[in-house]
């Protein structure tokens, strides 16, 4: 019988900022880190086009192994996708596949950084949420590249550009279900939904990736803090 071993602290980590400085010493942060990777199944996964949906990730990833679920992140003001999701294995083996094969590969026209995550319930922990100023993460605001797929210029090379985010919000993919950050606390759930396309958000100029398909669906909904496939 085959045995693969796993490193109790990765080498190719995603380090939660907000995580680190509730910490009580960098020590105690890293020996709470470490302790969760070693039970860990689930990776962090960046540099996604806002355009690329869940199915999209999911045929991508289930080369390494079962997945159990897929997190997408969201701009906590639009409730768009913002850039970045968690992928959930059934197995920690098809974890560490997936960080050691396809961290930096081409998914979507987009070179992702797959790394690894602690896990959890990511969604209940708030986690699925960009941090920016703006609603989406804060690197979207700080670049200064131009990025068609991540609306454009950074927000704020933007501003003093005088340019609007390049957003095709008709193939933006919206989470009308899924509860603000402000109205996600207490006992309050997500109800059940299929998942809608477009908004009266952003612009309205073509996508960049014409050849996108995103539908009208997912592949199942959002109940609670899990997705329940169909």
């Amino acid at each position: 019988m085959a045995v693969v071993l796993l490193p109790l602290a990765p080498s190719t980590a995603y380090d939660d900022r907000k995580a680190m400085l509730a910490a009580a010493s960098p020590e105690a942060y890293k020996l709470a880190r470490d302790r969760q990777f070693s039970e860990s199944t689930t990776v962090y996964v960046g540099n996604i086009s806002f355009y690329t949906t869940e199915e999209q990730i999911e045929r991508f990833f289930e080369s390494c192994g079962p997945i159990a679920d897929v997190a997408m992140g969201l701009n906590r003001t639009t409730r768009q996708p913002c850039g970045f999701c968690f992928v959930e294995f059934v197995d920690q083996a098809s974890a560490f596949a997936a960080v050691n094969d396809l961290d930096r590969c081409l998914l979507d026209d987009h070179v992702i950084k797959v790394s690894w995550d602690v896990g959890g319930d990511v969604r209940a922990a708030g986690r699925t949420w960009g941090r920016g100023f703006f609603g989406g993460q804060p690197r979207d605001e700080l670049r200064q590249d131009f990025d068609p797929a991540r609306g454009g210029f950074g927000r704020r090379r933007g501003v003093e550009e005088g340019v609007d985010q390049i957003l095709a919000a008709s193939q933006l993919r919206t989470y009308f279900w899924v509860p603000t950050p402000r109205l996600a606390g207490g006992v309050r759930q997500a109800r059940p939904h299929q998942a809608v396309q477009g908004s009266s958000n952003g612009g309205v100029l073509p996508s960049p990736a014409a050849s996108h398909t995103t539908g009208t669906s997912t592949q199942g909904s959002f109940v609670g803090s899990k997705r329940q496939r169909n």
